[in-house]
């Protein structure tokens, strides 16, 4: 067995130890910390307002001290998001860093700087690219080149680590599903998708973009059959079913669109760029959260379990919710994807 296989059996054996705490003993621990590292960004994606937020970016010397505090307080997994996080001049020392400490270490990216970064690529767990759909459909949301670049990132980071492209469903790109469970089987990839939303300050307006119901409905009965038949596809059937039987008419505290208990707060937390910690995504810029300049980790995430959530309607973080509830279909699709992960 690798270095590398080692350290993810390790991984996993600590992320499995985290879980029975927070699903059968209720407690309070922030196994997955979802952490902004810059609002830099080198794209202008139509449903993005991040490069034109202001903050200063925390120090790599800050970046590293907040790593060991998570580890302190449980944390087993990091996603590393921005902006674009490989803009960042000292990405390869933090992504070491959380290495060296046994965490699980995933990175977002739109692909642009992958291929000159493949030594920190190598380092991860799994790497999310961005991609919308074809090529004239990713372009319009994101940029003109924008589609070959993440298509070039993939064919580099493919033989390094596992790859999941990661797809934003607007009511224009809704017709290309079966477009992109197939770009993954040719690619030997993973996809999952996201409904395109308003996320606090991260994001414009987007209602020209959002699907309605009817539109909700018909894109999660495609995903439903295309992951029966496509084992690319790796959205949930426990997720697809949650979001078909959704009840955003009946608000439920801690509770998505009436259907999906949260566990944001619970056992997952988002930093912002400027070190803010935030209960969800959702919250950010809203939520009063503490900024990690002047607390630690442990006293931000204690803060965010004061907040009382009344339920929302988006559809952001489902999949994770549904397996942090132990459903017994989401856990047999994370089973999956972790093999995958363990075999590449």
């Amino acid at each position: 067995m690798t270095t590398t296989a080692r350290t993810r059996h390790f991984s996993f054996l600590r992320s499995a130890m985290s879980l029975a705490r927070v699903s059968l003993f209720r407690q309070r621990v922030p196994i997955t910390v979802l952490w902004m590292l810059s609002n830099r960004c080198n794209l202008r994606c139509e449903y993005c307002c991040i490069p034109s937020r202001e903050g200063k970016e925390l120090s790599t010397e800050r970046c590293l001290s907040i790593l060991d505090e998570m580890a302190a307080a449980g944390t087993t997994r990091v996603g590393l998001l921005g902006g674009e996080p490989l803009i960042r001049s000292d990405i390869h020392e933090i992504v070491t860093h959380a290495k060296r400490l046994g965490m699980m270490v995933q990175l977002y990216s739109n692909g642009y700087y992958v291929p000159k970064k493949l030594e920190t690529i190598k380092l991860l767990d799994g790497l999310f690219i961005s991609v919308d759909g074809p090529e004239d459909v990713h372009d319009l949301a994101r940029g003109k080149g924008s589609y070959a670049a993440a298509m070039a990132a993939i064919q580099a980071a493919r033989p390094h680590v596992p790859v999941f492209m990661i797809s934003v469903v607007t009511n224009r790109s809704r017709r290309h599903l079966g477009y992109m469970a197939e770009l993954a089987r040719a690619n030997d990839c993973l996809v999952t998708f996201q409904t395109v939303t308003k996320l606090g300050d991260l994001s414009p307006d987007v209602t020209c973009l959002e699907l309605n119901d009817q539109e909700l409905d018909e894109v999660f009965l495609e995903l439903r059959m295309l992951r029966r038949e496509n084992p690319h596809v790796v959205t949930s059937e426990a997720f697809i079913e949650k979001v078909l039987n959704r009840r955003p008419d009946q608000p439920r505290d801690h509770y998505q669109m009436g259907s999906i208990k949260c566990w944001y707060g619970k056992a997952l937390a988002n930093i912002d760029a400027d070190g803010t910690v935030y209960t969800c995504s959702s919250l950010i810029g809203i939520e009063q959260g503490l900024n990690l300049r002047d607390s630690t980790f442990r006293q931000a995430w204690d803060h965010i379990g004061s907040t009382r959530c009344q339920g929302c309607n988006i559809t952001c973080g489902g999949e994770y919710n549904v397996f942090l509830s132990l459903n017994p279909s989401a856990v047999k699709n994370v089973v999956r994807i972790l093999w995958r992960v363990l075999r590449s």
